[in-house]
Formats: C-alpha cells, structure tokens, sequence
C-alpha cells in the first residue's frame, strides 16, 4: 500500500493524486485477498477470470478520473454527474459517433488494441507467450518485435501542441 501512496505522491503533488495512488493499492490488496478465495490464474474458471478482468477495467477507468481532476472537488463533480442525461446509453453512444466522426477511427484502434491484449492474455494463460517467444529463431522473434514497434508506431498520437504530462515537473 506504501508504494501505491508513494506513486501516487510521485505523480503530483496534490491530494487526488494520493487517493489515486491508494485507491490502486487498496484494489491490489482486494484482488491479492480474493484470489486466496476464487483463484482464477491459470487454472481458475473462465467466468471468474473474465469478471475479475472486467472488474479490474472498470475500476482503472473510473480511476482515473482522479489522475486527470485538477482537485478531489472536481473528481467528485465529475463521479456524480458522468452519467446525468443519459437515459439509453447504446443510442447515447451511437449518436456521440455521428457527431464526431474522427472517433470512429479512434474506436477502431481501439478495439485492434483490445483484440491484441485479449489474444495475448488467452495464449499467456495456456503457455507463457515470453517464454515461447523466447524459444523461437532470431528471425521470429525479430519479426515479432517489428510488428509491436509497426503497431506502436501507428498507434502513436499525433497531436502537436500537447506537452507531455512529465515536463510539468
């Protein structure tokens, strides 16, 4: 939980970036406590595993609205109000990509980025991908590795003018 704090001290100085860094390690501490319960790595049941992933994704989101309020104030505004107005969330969700048609190339890399992680995680739970990746000929492995830098290379945003997060410090 000390390192959690500390991270989230490291990050900013200000005290959402605190709870940030805590409510990360309460989540580890609850996940570490409830895999002595359902154990769910490697030889855990399949709706345990997928539950647990989306319980851990879930939570990352909401997270980071922590990460991104400039004050535990504005956090707070934005937990209460995300959803107001929203009474269909499927037609909310559609009419917001046909306002802003960019987004739907967004979503598409997104869900690349998803398929990828989900591939890598169902192969990763039947053999260590690492470990094969490591077994394989140099050419292989090589080609692997150009893939994911091809992959990070057309992910990688574009935008000018936006100062990356770090220099601030």
């Amino acid at each position: 939980m000390v390192t959690f704090l500390i991270s989230g001290l490291w990050h900013g100085a200000n005290w959402n970036f605190v709870l940030w860094g805590g409510a990360h390690g309460l989540v580890q501490i609850l996940e570490n406590a409830g895999e002595r319960i359902i154990p769910c790595k490697k030889r855990g049941g399949k709706i345990q595993c997928l539950i647990k992933m989306i319980a851990v994704f879930l939570f990352c989101n909401f997270a980071w609205v922590l990460f991104r309020a400039e004050s535990i104030e504005q956090a707070i505004y934005i937990y209460f109000n995300m959803f107001v107005g929203i009474e269909n969330p499927f037609s909310f969700i559609i009419q917001g990509f046909k306002d802003l048609p960019f987004v739907r190339i967004i979503l598409w890399k997104i869900i690349l980025i998803l398929i990828i992680l989900f591939l890598f995680e169902f192969f990763d739970r039947k053999n260590d991908v690492i470990d094969l990746l490591e077994k394989q000929k140099k050419c292989v492995r090589w080609m692997v590795y150009c893939l994911f830098l091809f992959l990070m290379i057309i992910f990688l945003p574009v935008e000018s003018g936006r100062e990356f997060l770090y220099f601030k410090f």
